[in-house]
């Protein structure tokens, strides 16, 4: 995909859900649904059955209880909430994105409680103190001989990818030139968004070349790379897509220098293939407690009215092709505290970070 008019892809978890058989219900139904409701709600059903495939799902089962949940509505914008309920249904981070007029629309028409309820994704929350970090931050931290470059990647969605990008490869290179002897990338509290602008930002330390996989129900559809500062996917068929680039010169850290990857619950979907990336590079070790588990790569679909489906369709796989259906599995599980999780960050090093350096300074380049 490219970052023009293709729809993204992004990371998230494959589950299955049983569908409640709602026997008599279609004609009674449809006979009081106005036809552009009827129209909306077909539309929605066509796209999941064309994408998902016919055997995947019961869709006569589907196919009534979604008008069943939708009884009362008398325009589409009634009808998201039901909508929302069969994406769930098929997929937990399967969801309808709206545009800020399309929401203002719905919450206009819908009481509040009731709105509030009807835009969740029903995923389950996990907690991570990092959550609410959203800048970027890069740190040096001593080591008995050397230093580390410690990159903090929060969450990022938006249209500012080049930004972005450029943002984590000037912190990149603004460490390297102080002589680090190894890399900390914290990817606690990242909850996703878009994985390319983070890819080619981090590029320089993940290397040149194929970084992971999409898996569909048919196998592969698709690698993720990084070249010369941009980093995309190169579909199974077709052409290839560049999602993201740094605008500038692409900085290049030499050799192949270890690098430790903290992940966390809060860690999910976008977040999660990032870590994902890193999986199979060499003198690299993962620390933390386990991700999320949305490592699924979505599509978006539009409606008629622009709303956007986005879509479950495939799962997420590291350089070597293994896939990863469910949360990730640090290689060393560090809790971060004894007890209940801290409200903020903890102050000074905190013991997935004393983990990680502990490891680096094993390592051949940082003094042992």
């Amino acid at each position: 995909m490219s970052s023009q008019v293709r729809p993204r892809i992004v990371a998230m978890c494959v589950m299955a859900f049983a569908l409640t058989v709602v026997p008599n219900v279609r004609a009674q139904t449809r006979s009081a649904m106005p036809d552009s409701v009827r129209a909306y709600l077909d539309s929605a059903l066509q796209i999941m059955h064309k994408v998902l495939g016919a055997d995947t799902v019961d869709w006569d089962a589907l196919r009534d209880s979604l008008y069943q949940r939708a009884e009362g509505a008398v325009r589409p914008v009634d009808a998201y909430r039901s909508i929302r309920w069969a994406l769930r249904t098929l997929n937990p981070h399967s969801f309808l994105q709206l545009s800020s007029e399309l929401r203002e629309r719905e919450r206009a028409r819908t009481p509040e409680s009731e709105a509030n309820t009807s835009a969740s994704t029903g995923a389950r929350r996990v907690y991570s103190p990092f959550s609410n970090e959203r800048v970027p931050a890069a740190e040096l931290l001593a080591l008995a001989d050397g230093q580390v470059g410690r990159l903090r990647v929060p969450a990022f969605s938006g249209a500012q990818l080049t930004a972005f990008a450029d943002t984590l490869e000037s912190l990149v290179r603004e460490l390297d030139s102080a002589d680090v002897c190894g890399w900390i990338v914290d990817l606690r509290g990242n909850g996703g968004g878009n994985m390319w602008p983070m890819l080619a930002g981090l590029g320089p330390i993940l290397g040149e070349g194929k970084l992971g996989e999409f898996h569909g129900p048919d196998g592969l559809t698709g690698t993720w790379y990084y070249e010369n500062g941009a980093s995309g996917i190169r579909p199974r068929d077709g052409e290839v897509n560049e999602n993201a680039r740094v605008s500038g010169e692409p900085y290049r850290v030499l050799g192949t220098p270890p690098v430790a990857v903290l992940f966390d619950g809060g860690t999910a979907s976008s977040g999660e293939a990032v870590a994902i990336a890193f999986i199979g590079r060499e003198n690299t070790r993962s620390f933390g407690v386990p991700s999320y588990g949305f490592t699924t790569a979505n599509n978006g679909f539009r409606l008629p009215d622009q709303a956007n489906i986005v879509l479950t369709v495939g799962v997420d796989a590291d350089r070597h092709g293994r896939a990863y259906p469910t949360a990730l599995q640090p290689d060393v599980i560090v809790p971060i505290t004894d007890g209940e999780l801290p409200e903020m960050p903890p102050p000074g090093i905190d013991p997935q970070e004393r983990a990680a350096l502990a490891w680096l300074a094993e390592q051949a380049s940082c003094g042992r």
